[in-house]
């Protein structure tokens, strides 16, 4: 294991300077037009997809768009390092109705970023999550219990499933501490996140939406109404907004408290883990009692797993992107081995470590407007569901910046006044 993760990190970087490639390079600076009615700081999968469905709905050859990447590579971005998995199995009904909306989004890709003669391959595999209940854990399965009725009510396809059917049905699992599991029947799986961050970006940048490579380093404010007035970018240039969206990604504190926001929203640190091991049939998104996950990942027998650390090892990671390797053999590969026999003489073959942008205090999205500053809109601290609700949660922002108000999904709960009002919702189901 030594190696693997300098090789992977050079394999993330090569992918991304081919999808740089793909999608059109970022304007020059010095060509860039010094006032946009919209500026997004952050372009990864939140941040271009607010710019794509802003754009279709200003349905104008100019819609007035900027955005703003510090690294046009996206090589350390949340969107890059992620397990590029997508559930509706939330306990939070707004995280299910933005993930129904996502699976319909990537199964109908094509209807959304086509253009001309390109089209997109998300490479999606619709096969289930699987969450497991224990006799050891009666709490545990009170909450799965719990979970799986809402999921049920906001129209998610769940199945329950007994020792003795998961025995029948994935006979490599080991089944003798469980009591009960639950099955996604369809809008769950994987895909390839590059792609979904390409093809957000290459229709955005055909709809008219400009992108730049720098770094926003302060926020201009009206003295009077507090409003945003524009970014100030790392080169000593200002941008001139009517709109500014903090689309940041980790760095979503440090945009918010240039206006005056502080959020608690930190970068985590996260370990992925590929392995090689039996062909396993019908294998799905498997969630062990113990937090580990595994899924298939490539060719036949490859597979991909991770856990997050205990509290006591999670500490704000800034800029450490180190695989903590003595995770995988003290949790993750005990897990795996106890779960499914067969991986008992996995192979580890590669390793990378990506960031969460990890809402300490609940857990869930902050999305939308804060009082106080009235064109200042938030999409932050996803906590490890950014990738997955990326369609839902940049149409709600472009339809706050568009029409002033939620239109397809209400996301009012999970604005930033909750925060302020210590109002939490805790979402219990992140892995």
């Amino acid at each position: 294991l030594n190696d693997t993760h300098a090789k992977m990190a050079s394999l993330f970087l090569s992918r991304s300077v081919v999808l740089a490639a793909r999608v059109g390079q970022p304007r020059a600076l010095s060509s860039v037009a010094n006032s946009f009615d919209t500026v997004i700081c952050g372009g990864a999968a939140a941040g271009s997809s607010a710019a794509y469905f802003l754009a279709t709905m200003r349905n104008t050859p100019n819609p007035s768009i900027l955005v703003v990447e510090k690294d046009s590579s996206y090589a350390k971005s949340a969107t890059a390092l992620c397990a590029a998995s997508f559930r509706t199995q939330f306990s939070t009904p707004e995280n299910i109705r933005m993930s129904l909306f996502g699976a319909h989004f990537f199964k109908n890709v094509n209807k959304y970023l086509a253009f001309g003669d390109h089209t997109v391959d998300l490479q999606v595999h619709e096969h289930g999550y699987l969450f497991l209940g224990t006799d050891d854990n009666i709490e545990g399965v009170k909450n799965l219990k719990e979970n799986i009725e809402t999921q049920r009510a906001e129209g998610a396809a769940i199945a329950t499933l007994t020792p003795s059917e998961l025995s029948a049905k994935y006979p490599w699992l080991t089944t003798s501490d469980l009591q009960l599991a639950s099955l996604g029947l369809r809008d769950e799986g994987w895909l390839d996140a590059y792609s979904l961050l390409q093809g957000f970006k290459a229709r955005a940048q055909s709809l008219g939406v400009t992108y730049v490579t720098a770094k926003v380093v302060g926020l201009a404010r009206d003295a009077g109404t507090g409003a945003v007035t524009g970014v100030t970018l790392d080169n000593g240039q200002t941008i001139h907004a009517q709109h500014v969206v903090n689309a940041s990604g980790t760095s979503g504190d440090t945009v918010s408290a240039m206006a005056g926001i502080r959020l608690p929203v930190e970068p985590r640190k996260r370990c992925i883990f590929v392995f090689r091991s039996e062909v396993l049939p019908d294998f799905p998104m498997l969630i062990d009692t113990t937090g580990v996950y595994v899924r298939p990942d490539g060719p036949a027998g490859q597979y991909l797993c991770g856990v997050s650390p205990p509290a006591e090892r999670d500490p704000d990671a800034a800029d450490d992107f180190e695989v903590d390797h003595d995770l995988f053999t003290e949790t993750i590969w005990p897990a795996l081995a106890s779960r499914v026999q067969a991986f008992e003489g996995l192979r580890v073959t590669s390793s990378w470590a990506g960031h969460y942008a990890f809402n300490t205090a609940d857990h869930n999205l902050i999305i939308g407007r804060v009082e106080g500053v009235p064109n200042f809109y938030l999409v932050n601290g996803c906590s490890g569901h950014g990738l997955m609700h990326s369609p839902a949660s940049g149409r709600a922002i472009a339809e706050l910046i568009h029409s002033g108000r939620y239109q397809t999904i209400d996301l009012t709960r999970f604005e930033y006044a909750r925060l302020a009002a210590r109002k939490f919702i805790v979402e219990k189901n992140v892995i």
